[in-house]
């Protein structure tokens, strides 16, 4: 921001000043009415107060007010119980969840360095949505807001730091000769017939904040070329091991939700649909009925391909096409066993044995997070299992009015 210089010339620059003119004020009543001008000549600049300065100290008519804002800031899309409480103006309980939305849209789209822009992000904010204002005194309305903000995005650097603390003798630069020597052995020891998972599982869990740096910076970031880079991300086993790094969810907590959720939709299935069809095993079947109810029915055909597929043992083919983004497959068998796979991209990948079909979804679902995908739009179902099982919030998907009817419903059910 450049700011008007009204500074007048200086006195070394006046060279029409005259030495009689100076010597002329002798008397100290001449040297007292030439001090003191009158007021009528001197311009008093007024000083503004606190509230005039703000935080960032940027006046109204400096260009750098909210249309500045609207050009240099994206709202978050906010989840849907704070996207209905900010539209409704009851946001004001659900005030720490709206702050951390924003900071980690905040640093999903870069940074912020300085007062100002926490300022001006605020305001923009807190006008569109009035219920965030906090009028206290001597401050403005979006004052309280920049200062939660503020404090929120330290934490989340703070976090990362200790994160990232265990690679900080070297740089997360994918072409550090460090880096990809460690890369290399882990490569290595992975590609052996009997290989040392201790040792694997070391290095898997010391470079893990290089390795998601690297997949975050490919410019066509693709399955195939992941695990082009990566050929041990396409180990299950190591993919789960990176999903519980990323989300530090418990086991026993994501059962507890899977289980909340099955009996929900078990209610709403009730009360919305006698009958299903075949009837695949009670779980399949709520499962089937959520997927078709979260899929949009403008774009939702037999030839979509859907995230949740289920077959018959004797009708199963374990294949995909090219370039098909992660979906699961589970082939039931009359012996009541299941079996699964994630299948993308010409490649298939066996799910965890033993853990029912909620391994397999959470299999699924870590496929996502190992290779930082997005999930495609017929795929909203993962979106809302990710939220009511995995209980994560903070990355966003796409969210049809199908779905939002759809959730709305949900938690009414759920009360």
């Amino acid at each position: 921001m450049q700011v008007e210089n009204n500074t007048k010339d200086s006195p070394a620059s006046n060279t029409d000043i005259l030495d009689e003119d100076v010597l002329a004020i002798s008397k100290d009543s001449e040297l007292e009415i030439s001090a003191i001008p009158d007021d009528s000549e001197m311009e008093i600049s007024p000083i503004p107060d606190d509230s005039e300065l703000g935080i960032a100290q940027i006046p109204d008519d400096s260009g750098l007010g909210i249309a500045s804002a609207k050009k240099r800031f994206t709202l978050p899309k906010f989840s849907a119980r704070v996207a209905s409480a900010l539209q409704e103006k009851k946001a004001g309980h659900l005030l720490n969840s709206v702050v951390e939305e924003c900071a980690y849209h905040i640093r999903a789209h870069g940074d912020m360095t300085s007062k100002g822009e926490y300022t001006e992000f605020s305001r923009y904010l807190c006008e569109k949505y009035t219920c965030l204002q906090y009028d206290g005194p001597g401050r403005h309305p979006w004052s309280f807001f920049s200062k939660k903000l503020s404090q929120k995005m330290r934490n989340i650097r703070h976090k990362n730091k200790k994160k990232t603390a265990v690679i900080s003798f070297c740089s997360i630069d994918g072409n550090d000769q460090m880096v990809s020597d460690s890369e290399e052995l882990l490569a290595k020891e992975y590609s052996k017939l009997d290989p040392d998972w201790s040792k694997i599982s070391a290095l898997f869990k010391k470079f893990h904040s290089s390795r998601r740096q690297i997949i975050a910076d490919m410019p066509t970031r693709s399955v195939r070329e992941i695990l082009k880079k990566f050929p041990y991300l396409s180990n299950m086993k190591l993919i789960r091991e990176e999903f519980e790094i990323l989300t530090s969810c418990s086991t026993p907590n994501m059962i507890e939700q899977y289980r909340i959720m099955l009996s929900t939709v078990d209610k709403m299935i009730g009360a919305i649909s006698e009958g299903t069809g075949e009837d695949e095993g009670k779980e399949v079947r709520t499962l089937l009925f959520l997927q078709k109810e979260l899929t949009d029915g403008r774009i939702r055909s037999k030839s979509t391909l859907l995230a949740i597929n289920v077959k018959q043992g004797h009708e199963a083919e374990v294949a995909c096409s090219k370039m098909d983004p992660p979906h699961l497959l589970i082939v039931c068998h009359e012996s009541g066993v299941h079996q699964g796979w994630v299948l993308v991209d010409n490649t298939s990948i066996s799910c965890t044995k033993g853990q029912g079909i909620l391994g397999m979804i959470i299999d699924l679902m870590s496929c996502y997070y190992a290779w930082d995908l997005g999930y495609p739009k017929t795929f909203m179902v993962l979106g809302f299992l990710q939220k009511m099982v995995i209980a994560d919030e903070r990355n966003h998907f796409f969210k049809s009015s199908k779905y939002l009817q759809f959730e709305k419903k949900y938690l009414e059910a759920c009360l």
